[in-house]
Parts: structure tokens; sequence; C-alpha cells
């Protein structure tokens, strides 16, 4: 009895061998999997909560872009530049509303600064740059014998061109309003 093998003490104790190596093996089976698990719960957490700040984050663009949008529809709404309205009574409406417009697009590129891109804050530019073009345009064309809405209707004649630029800059605007306040996807970011 003293001289026993190795192999007959590993066959001896087989099912003991077994169960040990086994046991070793499930466990680390089960550590692996609940490592990998951990992971895509970690992962499923992290997107929840980006998910949570882009909504807040798209919740507090719409807030400071619908005043803005809400603007340029009631002043230049789409019904308006249908092919039965007269083109001089919507530069004259767009004309009558300049300092709206301005003081609008102002307040907007204020309070909106910490979400703004290089293409918004160009294109905002623009629309004030136009604006001011109109109101120098004004100022030269104002007459003191004729009523405000003379000197308005002249200026509109007058400032056509600029105004058309106007609209044309406050329609890429909307545009690029309208995408920021679309619901963008973890995917794009």
């Amino acid at each position: 009895m003293d001289n026993i093998s190795f192999l007959q003490v590993i066959n001896n104790n087989f099912a003991v061998i077994g169960t040990i190596s086994g046991s070793l093996l499930t466990g680390l089976i089960s550590y692996l999997v609940q490592k990998n698990n951990n992971k895509h719960k970690l992962r499923e957490n992290q997107q929840v909560f980006f998910n949570k700040i882009l909504e807040q984050d798209l919740q507090e663009k719409r807030k400071l872009i619908k005043p803005l949008l809400q603007t340029f529809e009631s002043i230049i709404s789409p019904d308006i530049l249908g092919s039965h309205v007269d083109i001089n009574d919507v530069f004259l409406k767009v004309l009558c509303n300049i300092i709206i417009i301005k003081n609008q697009v102002k307040d907007f590129s204020s309070n909106y600064t910490i979400y703004m891109n290089s293409e918004l804050n160009e294109t905002i530019w623009e629309v004030l740059n136009a604006v001011t073009a109109i109101r120098q345009i004004e100022e030269n064309e104002y007459n003191p014998r004729l009523s405000e809405h003379c000197n308005a209707e002249d200026t509109a004649l007058v400032a056509r061109s600029e105004i058309s630029t106007l609209l044309d800059y406050i329609n890429e605007l909307k545009t690029l309003l309208y995408k920021e306040i679309q619901l963008k996807s973890l995917d794009n970011i």
C-alpha cells in the first residue's frame, strides 16, 4: 500500500478531480458570462444616460427656437408666398416688421450661444446684415413729406432685391433651425 503510484491515486480520485475541475470550469464560465453581462448593462445604462441628455438638450433647443420660428411664420407665413399674393405686399409686410425680425434674431442669437454652430451663426449674420442694408435704404429713402405707409411702400419698391435676399436668408435660417430641433440618434454622435 505504500507503493501506490501516481496513476492509481488519480484513478482512485477521478471523481473528486472531475468534480473540482468541473466546478472551476463552471465558475470561470459564470465569471466570464457575468462580466459580459455587466459590460452590456453598462453600455445600456450609458445609452439611456446619453438619451436623457439628448432629450433635455432637444427640449431646451426647442424652447429657444420656437419663438423665432413663430415670429417668422407670423410675418412670412408659407401661404403668403403663394401664387395669388402680390409680392409687393409681402415685401411691404417684411419691411414693416423689419425691427421685430432684427430684435428676435438678436435675442435668439444671444440666448442660443451655447448651441451655436458655425453654419447657424453665419446665417444669422447674413440675416442681420440684410436687415441692416434694408434699414440703410429705408433711412436714405425717407421723405418727411410722405406718410409712414407711403414711405414704407417707396422703400419696399427700392429695396426689392435686398428684401428678397432677406427672405432667402430667413428661409435658410428656418431650415437650419428645423434641423436643430429634429431628434438625433446616438449613432450620429
